[in-house]
């Protein structure tokens, strides 16, 4: 009988570690934009045809981010010094 191995031994290469880097950004931002789309739905009474157009603004944000456009630093700027918001963001 084959010895079995640690799975946390196993190698990966770059591309694994990738792939794995870039699942949990999509189910982070799935996630982040679950909880705001009801927030907005449930506290603001958001209709459906305002839900669609903020998804559509939040995914082209997220998608200029993953293709190195802007940052999170770059949006917390604009936040801070453009809104004057006193939000705490960490």
């Amino acid at each position: 009988m084959a010895k079995k191995q640690n799975p946390r031994n196993v190698p990966r290469s770059q591309r694994d570690v990738d792939k794995a880097y870039d699942k949990g950004l999509l189910d982070g931002s799935v996630g982040a934009l679950t909880i705001m789309l009801y927030v907005l739905m449930d506290k603001f009474g958001a209709d459906d045809d305002q839900l669609k157009e903020f998804s559509d603004a939040f995914d082209y944000v997220a998608d200029s981010m993953a293709k190195g456009y802007i940052t999170q630093a770059d949006l917390k700027t604009v936040i801070k010094e453009e809104y004057h918001t006193v939000l705490r963001l960490t």
